[in-house]
Order: C-alpha cells, then structure tokens, then sequence
C-alpha cells in the first residue's frame, strides 16, 4: 500500500535544474524549464497492468520525458501496446486558471513552463500505490466502507497522513480499480515561487489518483481523479479547469518521431453500447502517416466529469468541454503556438473555442478546459475527471472511450433506502429554498416549481440526455435501466466501478473436521 523505501529516498535528495541538452530524438523546445525539487525521480510508478503503460509523478506531470536523459526518461511515457517500445506522449498534466483579486494567474504541471505544482517536502508526500480489495481500502457499495468504525466513509485518504485525527494511517480511502496511485501537491511551493516570481500562486492543493484496470474490455485507458481544494486565503473567481498535453505519437527507435504527428477533437453525444449509451469528448492525436503501420493508435483525452450545479450559478449544468486548441511548432503565441503568460494561458482556458483538427503533419501540443467555476471559496473543493485513451484508429479509440466513460460512470445504487429517492429519472437532489423545474422533459412537471422547504427536491438533471439516449439508440421502455438514471430508488451513483463479473471468493476445503467436508470462503466478491 505504500510506496518503496527507495522512493522514499529520492523524496529526500535535491537534484539539480534539468540539463539543457538534448539527448536522443527530443528537440530544444522540448526540454521542461525548471527545477525538479523532492521529487519521486525513480520512474517505478507506471500503470502497467493494462496494455497501455504511463509513467506517474508526484507533481502532476504524466509521461517520463523520453530522450531527455533523466532517470525516469527510460520508463513507458505512454507506451502502447505494452512491450512494444512505441510511444504517443511526452508528457501532459493539469492545469487550473482563475481570477485572483482581479487578475488571472493559471497553475500548471507541465511545459512550456516548469511545474508550479510540487509536493512538499515532508518525507511521506511521496506516491502511494494501491488496488482493489486493499486493507482499508473499502468503499461503496460495500457494506464496510466505513473501514474504521467511525461512522464516516473514505475520510483518511491515501497519502502517508492521518487525516482524521485518529492516530491511525490511511486505514478508511477508497482502493479503486487493479492498481491504483495517490499522491498530492500544491501551488505555493517556496521552490515553484522562486524559481517564477512573476506568477501568482493561487493558493490550491491537489489530490491526484489515477487508476487502470486488466480486463481485455477496459485495459486501453487510465482515469484520473482530481479534488482541487483552496487552502489559501482569497476568493478566487471564474475558475477553468484544464488538462495539456504534448504528445509524440512514434518508436523510440525512429529519429524526431514527434515531427509528423496531426490532431484533433472528437465529439459523440450518444455513443451506443450494449451497456448502455455514453457521451464523449475527446481531444487527440495520432502519427500522420503511421510509420509503415507501426504506429497506428489514436492517443486523446477524454473528458469524464467535473463538479456540476442543476441551477448552472456556481459551475456548469452538465459536464461539458468548454474549449479545445491546439500548438505547433515554436512559433509564437499569436501565430498558433504555446501561452508564455498567465494572461495567455487564462485566454486559452476561459476562451470559449474548439479549433479546427490540425492534419499538416508537424509536432503539436494540445489543451482542453471546462468551466467556468463562479468561485472557490477558502477550504471549498472542486472534482475534476479525465481520462487517457487509446485505440486502433479512431474508431478503435472511440470504443475504448466508451469503456473508459461507463466505467467513471459506474453504477447506481439505493443506499438511503428511501423509497422516495431516485425515482422517475429525479436522482439529483437540489437543497431548497428553490424555484426550478423538477423534470423539463415531462409536460407535467416543466413548469419551475416553487420550493420553500429546506429538505432537498429530487429533479431530474439529465432528462434531455436520456432521450436522446432513447432515440439514438432505440433504446424501449424496457431497456430504461440501461439508460435512465433515478429508476427504482436508485439515487447514489457510484464511480469508478467496471461492468464485468466479480472475481471468484477465495475457498479452502477441510476435509478433516470430523464432521464431512468443510469449505470456507470470503465474500469479498460479493
């Protein structure tokens, strides 16, 4: 459950800026500005139970940089199929923008400028590692979610500290999918500040997991989960959310892969499978010519979810992407190439935009952002769900997408036991006093209602994408479950969750008890 004690110990040293040189195929405009500080720096950390294996940092940055020297360089940067030395990412990471006292600052993980996300430097904000049926790690549906007794749920997450005050580490978190990693960093890093003093630290702390599964339906993508949570002291407003990414779609072996690859966004509103339908947005990227078919994935990230509000004050209605660019080249800015400045960046996340796919075979970098987020108070959290995918060409990574989509959508399940609740597609409740429609797809209920009460009103909050869920996929009445949320008192959806069978308890046969044959089993599968 925790990490080595090697990684523990390149959390303690203090390495030097990057060098400057370019090593093996990388081009100058590639190589990271700045300072790798107590860092987890071995390159153990990378999801390899599925076919598609990527490196992990402790800052927020995916990919290992290939070619650059390092010693995480020579790990799977993202890497696929597994084994065969063909790579589609040099690295990629978030980024989060907001309005602070009137002026925008934006913090990153990844180039074109140096991460201003670092973890501190107490010896156990290293990486853990974890996975399903993990000590401590139960979560719903589970009936011993609660690990530890006290009445809350997943309230001591992952990351080395006890956060619940109990004397106890890490013995009540969620343990998701086969393998699963944490860590956590923030913006104000005394490190990050020095080495740029021109950006404005928002003040944020982020929790990463990222999680990959091994069964053949769902092994070509990894999900990853963020809670952004203000610690600092200031309102910060209009929030966007991003994710970047540079990726070099190539083999190893082939000199400046990274030069010839193309992009683009891809945009499905229901997406029909035998598990039900599912809604897409994904930016990517794939080799332009294909290498002589041995490079023919399409490599993208998929947007999953974000924090949502019925009402659409705080944050967006639904979970949607509100921009998608993409970089090329060194040019600057103006002529298509990447944000030198916080004002720059801002521009991009908060411009609402998606740009036209670039086909001209060259070497791009791509961003995709939601939001906007009206503000975050101190100590208030934002979530945030992505997704790396891939596939044998579009289509291939379109069905993959599909499967990383069903699974961040998990399952629904009734846990208040309140027959009331998530009926008639109303699964999301909306605390009052409120004025809004409980239903807009049904004529009796599309008139705003007037609630006075401070209980919650149950609203149907997806209604326009069920239908269309029901029409594009010719979706009966009898197969609403497969589509419909809020049916049978069904009103907690639960994350994360893959749709094949359980794997079989764990069994041990007495035949020696004196009394016939005993077989003892667990019951963890169910």
């Amino acid at each position: 459950m925790i990490a080595a004690a090697a990684a523990a110990a390149a959390m303690l040293s203090f390495p030097q800026a990057l060098s400057r040189t370019v090593v093996g195929s990388s081009p100058a405009n590639k190589q990271p500005r700045g300072p790798l500080r107590v860092l987890v720096l071995g390159g153990q950390h990378v999801h390899n139970v599925g076919e598609l294996h990527i490196h992990v940092s402790n800052w927020g940055m995916f990919g290992s940089w290939p070619g650059m020297g390092q010693t995480f360089s020579e790990s799977p940067s993202a890497q696929w199929p597994a084994g065969s030395g063909v790579e589609y990412l040099f690295e990629a990471g978030l980024w989060v923008g907001a309005m602070k006292g009137g002026v925008p600052s934006v913090s990153t993980a990844t180039h074109p400028v140096f991460s201003e996300f670092l973890p501190t430097q107490d010896p156990r904000d290293i990486m853990y590692t974890s996975a399903e049926g993990a000590s401590g790690g139960n979560r719903l549906p589970s009936r011993s979610a609660d690990d530890d007794g006290d009445g809350a749920i997943d309230e001591d997450w992952l990351n080395g500290h006890d956060d619940d005050m109990d004397g106890k580490t890490d013995e009540d978190f969620a343990a998701v999918s086969k393998q699963m990693f944490s860590c956590w960093y923030t913006d104000d890093q005394p490190a990050a500040i020095q080495r740029n003093p021109r950006h404005n630290p928002l003040g944020i702390m982020v929790r990463q997991e990222s999680y990959q599964w091994e069964e053949d339906r769902f092994d070509d993508f990894v999900g990853i989960n963020y809670w952004i949570t203000n610690v600092g002291n200031d309102v910060l407003e209009d929030i966007f959310i991003g994710f970047f990414a540079d990726c070099d779609a190539g083999s190893r072996e082939t000199e400046n892969y990274h030069e010839d690859d193309a992009t683009g966004f891809h945009s499905n509103r229901a997406f029909c499978t035998n598990l039900g339908t599912v809604a897409m947005d994904v930016a990517y990227t794939y080799d332009a010519d294909g290498d002589d078919g041995n490079t023919t994935g399409y490599f993208g990230v998929l947007f999953l979810g974000h924090t949502t509000d019925p009402t659409g004050e705080s944050a967006p209605e639904r979970v949607s992407i509100h921009a998608y660019a993409n970089f090329a080249g060194s040019q600057s800015f103006e002529d298509s190439g990447d944000p030198e400045t916080d004002f720059q960046r801002y521009q991009l996340l908060s411009t609402r935009i998606i740009e036209r796919d670039a086909t001209v075979p060259r070497d791009y970098r791509m961003l995709v952002s939601a939001g906007p987020f009206n503000e975050l108070l101190p100590g208030s959290t934002l979530v945030f769900q992505v997704a790396f995918v891939i596939g044998e060409g579009l289509r291939g990574m379109e069905l993959n997408a599909s499967a990383a989509q069903l699974t961040y959508n998990g399952a629904w399940f009734d846990l208040d036991q309140d027959p009331f609740t998530g009926v008639a597609g109303r699964e999301t409740p909306v605390p009052g006093p409120i004025t809004i429609s409980v239903d807009t797809c049904r004529e009796e209920t599309r008139a705003p209602r007037e609630w006075q009460r401070r209980e919650p009103l149950w609203i149907n909050n997806d209604c326009a994408d069920e239908a269309l869920a029901r029409m594009a996929c010719n979706f009966t009445n009898a197969d609403s479950n497969m589509f419909m949320t809020g049916v049978g008192g069904k009103e907690s959806q639960i994350h994360w969750i893959v749709g094949t069978a359980p794997p079989p308890p764990s069994m041990r046969i007495d035949a020696n008890s004196g009394a016939g044959v005993v077989v003892y089993w667990d019951n963890f599968s169910e």
